[in-house]
């Protein structure tokens, strides 16, 4: 029997919800697997086996990700990790 920090459910649920808003940004550019592989340099097999989730994405891969589609590097951080803006 494993025994699972209490924090293993919430990385694979970041690794998940990271993983779908990588691949919503590729689907959302227009730009093959392929193609964003070729430009940020991520070997396709690793960026395919990122996107199913089975592995998790670095913070180097993501600001390439985020480079290569065209979005912010925070559209891959799940909202709930984002700091709030102070209010005035």
């Amino acid at each position: 029997m494993t025994n699972f920090s209490p924090y293993h459910s919430l990385a694979v649920e970041v690794t998940d919800w990271t993983a779908k808003a990588v691949a919503q940004a590729i689907l959302n550019s227009g730009k093959s697997q392929l193609r964003i592989s070729e430009e940020t340099g991520v070997p396709r097999p690793t960026l395919r086996r990122k996107l199913k989730a089975a592995t998790a994405f670095n913070w180097a891969e993501l600001i390439l990700l985020a480079e290569a589609t065209g979005v912010h590097p925070s559209t891959f951080t799940p909202e709930s990790f984002r700091k709030p803006k102070p209010t005035a």
